[in-house]
């Protein structure tokens, strides 16, 4: 359920993250687009008032709205050639050009307002009305900068109405700013709802949008992981048959000569006993292998010592590492671990076994170490052939053999791909550090209980 609940607010963090970035993204592209229009609208405007208003005054006006302008074009222009992430957090951190923009033009009011003719005053009042309800619509992507923009145009307006009206009342009462006070108050509430509506219709476009690319993503994965599966079954059948096929052609001639010659069987019976020995270990393998990719094996969770169990592990595979010639030795701590113990045996019995089956001199160590308190790991150090470094994320793929290992003919590339389903399975981490010609270490880590652990020392410098 906690897992459940943190993976839905990590996917909640997300979509809201892409929302914002895509909505800053689009809001630019339209501010952008529509840099044209806003210019036709300041030239209407000053253009209407060119004969009704000081030239001093109208002059400093033009002036400061071609600077709002110019800071406007910067802002949104360096915003656009910014990669996605990069313009959203200099668009929030600059976002008072907005701002900026809605102020100069709720004040610009003060040009319009009574002192001009009537119908200048109507037609000043429409543009300005316009050009923030276009605005309003354009940056209603982003609702922070919508809201600041009809704040501030809605803040022009009404200083502009409160300096109109210590200008020509000298702070006495009167009914028409009273009014005009209460029709900029009721504008902005307008503005703002009618924002908002456009923002929550945009919001659900965009989170449809973010779920069907998700959905999208999800099954191209699911397309890809079918098609990987489908490759990885191909090619385990034909490194089935490719590995089968010697034994089996192996047994095939061996009953033959038997049936020609029934006098050889001395010589050609331990022939056929060892030719249908490899093939009831690829038969296993690829039992275990498929009984784990298909999620059918079960696991039983108990407390195990796991001092015992390591040396029963290893004294099952004493005979075979004595027969080579080789050392099997450990070093274990007294520890607890809760875990399957037949899982447990098979992850580590492999690991020992391929230790055992690429060395040819030496010995084979398994060791516990502690690194922190109620952690352990079991190392398996082996004096075997080794593995160069670009090969050694491979060796955990099903029917790989290292071309270190070409000279071997036992094996069949199945036992670390085994190792790393079992360790996927029970929830260990397992690695490996090698050399050619020197060996390899690989290592299982794990969280137990420790009872009165004394720690390793392992020379590293072995390999």
């Amino acid at each position: 359920m906690v897992m459940h609940t943190l993976r839905k607010d990590n996917d909640s963090t997300s979509l809201h993250a892409w929302i914002e970035s895509e909505s800053i993204q689009q809001e630019i592209a339209l501010v952008l687009g529509t840099q044209s229009s806003a210019i036709l609208a300041g030239f209407a405007f000053f253009a209407l008032l060119w004969t009704h208003k000081p030239f001093p005054i109208w002059l400093g006006a033009a002036l400061v709205h071609v600077v709002v302008f110019v800071i406007r074009v910067w802002f949104f222009k360096k915003s656009k050639r910014l990669s996605p992430s990069e313009a959203s957090h200099f668009y929030v951190t600059h976002i008072y050009v907005v701002g900026l923009i809605g102020l100069t033009w709720g004040l610009t009011t003060l040009l319009v307002n009574e002192q001009a003719p009537s119908n200048t005053e109507l037609l000043g009042h429409v543009i300005i009305l316009v050009y923030a309800t276009a605005s309003t619509i354009y940056l209603s992507r982003h609702l922070p900068s919508m809201r600041l923009f009809i704040a501030s145009f809605i803040g022009g307006l009404l200083i502009a109405s409160f300096v109109r009206w210590v200008l020509d009342h000298d702070f006495s009462f009167s009914l028409d700013h009273t009014v005009l006070f209460l029709v900029s108050l009721i504008l902005g509430f307008v503005l703002l709802r009618f924002g908002e509506q456009l923002n929550k219709s945009h919001i659900t476009t965009l989170t449809l949008q973010f779920q069907n690319t998700a959905l999208l993503k999800s099954t191209t994965q699911e397309r890809d992981a079918a098609l990987a599966a489908i490759e990885s079954k191909n090619r385990i059948l034909a490194c089935t048959a490719h590995d089968m096929r010697q034994p089996v052609l192996a047994l095939d001639i061996y009953t033959k000569w038997l049936q020609e010659d029934p006098h050889l069987s001395e010589e050609i019976t331990p022939k056929i006993a060892s030719a249908t020995r490899d093939v009831l270990l690829q038969f296993n393998a690829l039992y275990d292998l498929a009984e784990l990719n298909q999620n059918q094996t079960v696991v039983n969770i108990q407390s195990v010592h796991l001092k015992t169990l390591i040396e029963e592990i290893c004294m099952q595979h004493q005979a075979v590492a004595m027969n080579k010639g080789l050392e099997l030795r450990t070093h274990l701590l007294d520890a607890t671990l809760e875990t399957d113990p037949v899982l447990f045996s098979r992850l580590l019995g492999n690991i020992i076994g391929n230790a055992i089956k690429y060395s040819h001199a030496g010995g084979i160590l398994v060791a516990m170490r502690r690194y922190h308190p109620g952690r352990l790991q079991i190392e398996v150090w082996d004096t075997g052939l080794g593995i160069p470094d670009h090969e050694q994320g491979l060796v955990f793929e099903a029917f790989y053999k290292s071309k270190a290992q070409n000279g071997t003919n036992d094996g069949f590339g199945l036992g670390l791909s085994i190792v790393a389903e079992l360790s996927r399975l029970m929830g260990f981490t397992v690695t490996l550090r090698s050399r050619v010609n020197r060996g390899t270490m690989v290592l299982i880590d794990l969280n137990v209980k420790q009872n009165n652990p004394t720690p390793v020392n392992i020379n590293s410098e072995r390999l």
